[in-house]
């Protein structure tokens, strides 16, 4: 199966610029936080299916979140504002841990 690139080629130099392009032209600005709804629900899920423990497993999931969601914005695939969100989140999880 082939895929013909030829009317994106201009804009496109790398696989970083690709994703970037599908992000802002294709996805509306949406496909990082997609992908970061997507890490996380997984993470979540793989981490409450080993620990049984749900603060500690938020935690996790957020700090993973967080983390790709840096490379992301240093990458410029989202807005700085669905950086800011799973920051909220991981604080969010932090102090639940905590006060158990």
């Amino acid at each position: 199966m082939t895929y013909n690139l030829t009317g994106i080629s201009a804009n496109v130099t790398g696989m970083a610029s690709f994703v970037q392009y599908v992000n802002t032209n294709i996805m509306g600005s949406l496909l990082g936080a997609m992908f970061l709804l997507i890490i996380f629900s997984v993470a979540l899920i793989n981490f409450l299916r080993t620990t049984q423990d749900a603060g500690k497993s938020m935690i996790g999931a957020s700090f993973i979140t967080v983390t790709i969601a840096l490379l992301f914005l240093a990458l410029n695939i989202i807005k700085p504002l669905y950086f800011f969100i799973p920051v909220v989140l991981l604080a969010f999880s932090i102090v639940m841990g905590i006060r158990e």
